[in-house]
């Protein structure tokens, strides 16, 4: 039996994951990969931040923190036509689920990209495994390695030598001065600045960093 899944409570930061249902990919051409992070930028925002991602063909890992509770209930009431919260309203910030908001906005995102991806493609059935795995991550050198694992996923299934070889990942956004809508700024302040983040990338993943991150 699987383990139940850890709720998403407003504030934390997660390591979230999902794979192709099967043998299946995910991501067949270069269309697709534009399409996910297109609709993932319109979907998740209000609810997520995003601190890292990567996307290779089968499966995807990003990094997020979800937004503050009060962000959460604006997004709630506002898309079910309620009015807005007054200062200092704790019954209504006490009434959503934010556990199931995310879990049911993150969802139909994914929902979406594989219709659009079954029509393109002309398949029919699930794309992706049914339940999309989320890990709390814990302190700030964890948050490092789990940026690190991200952006080297593709050296470790063996699609480049180098992250910066692959483009379908946020470790470019980490190097440009381009706007973002990826948390840049607050991942840079754990590395201590660009120069240290491209050096931590540098060095090999931590043993057993599969196992802590239960991929």
């Amino acid at each position: 039996m699987s383990k139940p899944q850890v709720p998403y409570i407003p504030g934390e930061i997660y390591h979230v994951f999902n794979h192709a249902n099967g043998w299946e990919l995910v991501f067949r051409e270069e269309e697709n990969f534009r399409y996910f992070l297109q609709k993932y930028g319109e979907a998740m925002p209000p609810l997520l931040e995003t601190l890292a991602y990567c996307l290779l063909p089968n499966h995807f890992h990003s990094l997020v923190r979800v937004r503050p509770k009060e962000t959460l209930a604006v997004f709630y009431r506002q898309k079910h036509g309620l009015p807005p919260l007054s200062p200092g309203d704790a019954k209504g910030l006490a009434g959503p689920d934010f556990n199931k908001i995310v879990r049911q906005e993150f969802g139909n995102f994914l929902g979406g990209y594989a219709r659009a991806f079954n029509n393109w493609h002309e398949r029919m059935g699930s794309l992706f495994m049914q339940n999309t795995k989320r890990k709390l991550v814990g302190t700030p050198q964890y948050f490092k390695n789990v940026i690190h694992y991200i952006h080297c996923n593709a050296m470790h299934h063996d699609f480049v030598a180098y992250p910066e070889a692959w483009p379908h990942s946020s470790y470019h956004a980490f190097l440009s001065d381009k706007p973002t809508k990826l948390a840049r700024e607050q991942g840079l302040q754990w590395f201590g600045g660009v120069e240290a983040f491209v050096q931590f990338h540098q060095k090999p993943p931590l043993p057993g960093m599969e196992e802590l991150l239960e991929v």
